[in-house]
Order: C-alpha cells, then sequence, then structure tokens
C-alpha cells in the first residue's frame, strides 16, 4: 500500500527533466496510435498519470506536445501500414472469411470517416485500427492526416488535462 504522506517525495525522486519526459512521452504516444502494439499498451492510463505530474510540477506542460507528436507518428504509421498492405489484405484468406464484416466497417469508415477516427481515438483498441482501415479503404492522405492532428490534440488535451488541473486541489 501507498503512503500517502511519500507521494510528494515520489514526485521529487520522478522529476524528469523536459528533454526526457518529452522522449518518453512520445514513445508513450507512439505506442498508443500502432496498430495492435496499442491495445497492450495503457498509453491513456499513462498520459492521465504525466498530467498529475504536471498539476504537481514534477514535468513541464510541453511533454504533452511530444505525447501528441507521438500518437500522431504512431496513427500515420498505422494508416501507412494500411495502405501498403491493402491490396494483399483484402485478397488474404482472413479477409476471405470476414468480407461482410469488412465491407460494412469500410462502409462506415468510407461514410462517416471524420467522425469515425476522431472517436476512434478516445477509445484504445480503435485508436490504431482506425487508421489501419482509413489506410485500406484508402482515405486521402491530406485528409487523414488534418483528422489525425486535430484528433491527436482533443486526445492529449482529454487525457493530460484533467490530471494536470486536480493534481493541485488534491495535494
Amino acid at each position: 500500500m501507498v503512503d500517502h504522506e511519500s507521494v510528494p517525495e515520489l514526485i521529487t525522486e520522478l522529476h524528469l527533466s523536459g528533454v526526457w519526459g518529452g522522449a518518453i512521452l512520445l514513445l508513450v504516444g507512439l505506442a498508443g496510435g500502432l496498430f495492435v502494439v496499442n491495445v497492450f499498451f495503457p498509453s491513456g492510463l499513462v498520459l492521465v498519470a504525466s498530467g498529475a505530474l504536471i498539476g504537481a510540477g514534477a514535468m513541464s506542460w510541453t511533454v504533452a506536445i511530444w505525447a501528441g507528436a507521438g500518437v500522431v507518428l504512431g496513427c500515420s504509421a498505422s494508416y501507412a501500414l494500411g495502405r501498403a498492405i491493402g491490396p494483399r489484405f483484402h485478397k488474404s484468406r482472413f479477409a476471405a472469411n470476414r468480407r461482410e464484416l469488412l465491407a460494412s466497417a469500410e462502409g462506415l469508415l468510407a461514410r462517416f470517416g471524420a467522425i469515425a477516427l476522431f472517436f476512434a481515438y478516445f477509445s484504445g483498441p480503435l485508436r490504431g485500427a482506425a487508421p489501419f482501415a482509413a489506410g485500406l479503404i484508402p482515405l486521402p492522405f491530406v485528409r487523414f492526416q488534418a483528422i489525425n492532428i486535430a484528433s491527436a490534440t482533443a486526445w492529449i488535451a482529454a487525457t493530460m488535462t484533467p490530471g494536470a488541473l486536480l493534481w493541485p486541489v488534491a495535494a
């Protein structure tokens, strides 16, 4: 069990410079946006905790920019993977057994592309899968990146701001 009086000491020990904090959160964001990897890595939880460290003064708010850049890069890599293997994926045995499901998913993404990608950011498993699917249909790259950057900004703000604002109150 954690002794609550030792939490300020722990934060002092965990005090990260802007360079290391930014590099770590860049990797956290990258893992959070990568297809399949994001299912096994709790990037949202790490970002919420990082928000608390920002509120406690242990990290600079600029690390949020690095986290956002990481998730944009991760989702861009997932999109690129979808574009690269798209034709082969549609001919695969996996896809052959799921034609109706894939057609339905691609239809939804084609119809609600921006909204679907935006809300996928707020669902851990879909954060990497939706960009992969956008690459499969293929959604135009410039449109995807505009949605990707806007969604990353909203997701980083939604995950890191509560901890940053509430930590000083709780401490």
